[in-house]
């Protein structure tokens, strides 16, 4: 593939696809989990993932025709599968973590997330402007606000 090759749907389909597995991470974080106080504030950013993969969702039946169209032809569906490959692997994919820690979760979590801002950066750069290379930026902003809230949450257990 080259380096024009993706589109604004492909890019979303990815996003949908790494909010799906980090709602999965932090279920399980939460089904170990020490406490009520630990067990509901990790269903809680599992919920923020359901609810950003169902934003990327809805921005992907917004699309534009021209967004949505790619300059390859790919017969047998391995772009697709090469984009699935990248979510699964590069973020939320299973890392060793000491799910009895709220703090190590955490602090994986916030890694976590920064690496999913990295990804849709160099994404971006992927995207041709007519194929709705600005939008890469909504998926990043989502992103960043899962940050904010980790941080939040690292910071009330230090006090």
């Amino acid at each position: 593939m080259g380096y024009d090759d993706f589109n604004m749907e492909e890019i979303l389909s990815i996003a949908e696809r790494i909010e799906r597995n980090g709602a999965d991470f932090y279920r399980e974080a939460a089904a170990g989990a020490s406490s009520d106080v630990a067990r509901r504030t990790l269903e809680e950013l599992a919920g923020m993932e359901d609810q950003h993969e169902q934003t990327f969702s809805g921005m992907k039946a917004e699309l534009t025709e021209k967004e949505r169209q790619s300059d390859i032809f790919d017969m047998d569906n391995e772009a697709a599968e090469y984009m699935k490959a990248l979510a699964d692997r590069r973020v939320f994919h299973k890392r060793e973590v000491d799910m009895t820690s709220m703090k190590a979760i955490l602090t994986e979590a916030l890694a976590i997330e920064k690496d999913s801002i990295a990804f849709y950066r160099g994404m971006r750069n992927l995207v041709p402007s007519k194929r709705g290379k600005d939008k890469v930026d909504n998926v990043i902003k989502e992103e960043m606000s899962h940050v904010v809230t980790i941080t939040e949450k690292l910071g009330e257990l230090d006090e």
